[in-house]
């Protein structure tokens, strides 16, 4: 019976060394599918990262024309300058650089956090987008009013 016994364990431990090295070939093959999308995702997403800077660097340069036509505009047409619309002005320039600063700086490691910055992201530039354009129709408007 003892004999038996020994024999069964034996067979046992024999058959699981057997089946160790197949069942960490099998890990490894998963593991290493696991890492090769991994990577692709992060090659995806750093081409996505990079083609979403290029085209909010391209806004952002276009809001920094925006902005210095305005003071051109206001220094050129005006002898007296306003406090206020310079006030103004600067504000807006201070956010682009601020926005041009958030975009260089990003560093994210997942997805949605990559999702939540975008939105938000977005939101701002529109916001800007629209207070810049309200800058260029009030100095339009106060323009034709001393006409």
């Amino acid at each position: 019976m003892k004999f038996k016994l020994h024999i069964a364990v034996l067979g046992i431990a024999i058959a699981s060394a057997c089946n160790s090295p197949q069942k960490k070939v099998e890990n490894a093959e998963e593991n290493l599918a696991e890492a090769k999308e991994e990577l692709a995702e992060a090659h995806r997403d750093s081409a996505e990262y990079a083609k979403y800077k290029e085209e909010y660097e391209a806004r952002l340069a276009e809001n920094e024309r925006r902005i210095q036509e305005l003071k051109d505009k206001e220094r050129a047409e005006k002898k007296q300058v306003d406090e206020k619309y310079d006030r103004d002005i600067d504000e807006l320039q201070a956010r682009n650089e601020k926005m041009k600063t958030t975009l260089r700086e990003y560093k994210s490691d997942t997805k949605e956090k990559w999702e939540d910055f975008k939105t938000k992201f977005n939101q701002q530039m529109d916001e800007l987008g629209k207070s810049i354009s309200d800058a260029a129709h009030r100095n339009e408007e106060k323009d034709k009013s001393k006409k």
